[in-house]
């Protein structure tokens, strides 16, 4: 992670996946959760975003307000004999395991990069840039140094399927 010229930090792989999911640099990839029904074991996804993520900056107070809304489709990957990928009970247990993972892991992912390191690799600048009507305004309000004070709101929205499901007749 740089800030200008200078070299930050570093993130590691799923604070990668992180950033490439708010910025839509990535289309389908696969994470590991814990399974809702049994802590002590994983359970394999294909994740795809369905569209790109929704980012609404308020700049109306002191501190940034980032609003994300991000949407993904899944389809489970490790299948347990012992499971029932019939039961719309665990497929529902599944999407909300999988927002509350994602969640997590992208909100802590953005206090890092804004808290931490200070930098917004996010470019959501972009989005906060539209709320002044002029150079002088956007320049006052300083939004590398409030950046670090922003605050987020991250809404992960799932649609996990059983693959199981497609090949059933």
């Amino acid at each position: 992670v740089f800030k200008g010229d200078t070299l930050v930090g570093e993130l590691t792989a799923l604070e990668t996946l992180c950033h490439s999911i708010i910025t839509n640099e990535v289309s389908t990839f696969t994470i590991s959760i814990t399974d809702p029904e049994k802590n002590n074991e994983k359970i394999d996804l294909s994740c795809t975003t369905t569209k790109k993520p929704k980012v609404n900056v308020n700049v109306s107070g002191t501190s940034p307000y980032i609003n994300i809304d991000i949407f993904i489709d899944g389809n489970v990957l490790s299948v347990k004999k012992d499971k029932n990928y019939f039961d719309k009970n665990y497929i529902q247990k599944l999407n909300t395991s999988t927002n509350i993972f994602l969640k997590k892991s992208i909100t802590e992912y953005l206090y890092k990069t804004s808290v931490e390191l200070h930098s917004d690799i996010d470019y959501f600048s972009k989005s906060a840039v539209i709320n002044f009507l002029t150079l002088n305004d956007w320049n006052s309000y300083n939004w590398n140094d409030n950046y670090k004070n922003a605050f987020f709101n991250v809404n992960v929205k799932t649609n996990i399927k059983s693959s199981i499901l497609l090949t059933q007749s």
